[in-house]
């Protein structure tokens, strides 16, 4: 299937702000420079927005998935689970597909050798490396049926969770 026939609303970009505009609390601004190579949102040092300097339509929605269309980190993605008000920069171009399971699988799908194969491949090089919306609203991925997915995220949900305890406790071992 293509991302585009599964989203509920087109390719939206993130909006380009100056950096002279971040206050100390407010709308939480997501960049690039925020999210993990894993894909989580680092919760300290964020940037924020006064409400007066995010339209509606930059307001993050929950399950919106973004990916990073620019630079060394193009083909990174972020699922937006968090409550509140949170936009997201230019640099980032954003999906609705409507519900957690659906953009969790393309989430998972967008870690895979394929997906990394993908964005190889539809990366366009002039002064810097670019993968823009258009692109991967084309990106053809595999889709099983409905109960195959929702299998498939619960199985890796649970393995993802066993592994982030080990880090864990692995980590606080070697703090020790």
């Amino acid at each position: 299937s293509k991302l585009k026939y599964d989203t509920l609303t087109p390719v939206k970009y993130g909006m380009n702000i100056s950096s002279d505009k971040y206050v100390d609390e407010g709308i939480r601004f997501i960049r690039i420079t925020d999210l993990t190579d894993w894909g989580e949102l680092i919760k300290d040092n964020g940037k924020y927005l006064i409400r007066d300097d995010v339209t509606d339509e930059f307001l993050l929605d929950k399950y919106d998935l973004l990916f990073c269309r620019s630079g060394h980190t193009v083909g990174k993605s972020y699922l937006h689970l968090e409550e509140g008000d949170y936009t997201s920069g230019g640099y980032l171009v954003r999906f609705n597909f409507g519900d957690y399971s659906k953009s969790k699988f393309i989430f998972y799908v967008s870690k895979t050798d394929f997906y990394w194969f993908w964005i190889q491949l539809n990366t366009v090089t002039s002064t810097i490396e670019n993968v823009n919306g258009v692109k991967y609203s084309n990106m053809i991925y595999p889709k099983p049926p409905n109960t195959e997915q929702i299998q498939i995220i619960s199985f890796l949900d649970t393995k993802t969770q066993k592994i982030d305890e080990l880090i864990k406790k692995t980590e606080q071992k070697i703090e020790l």
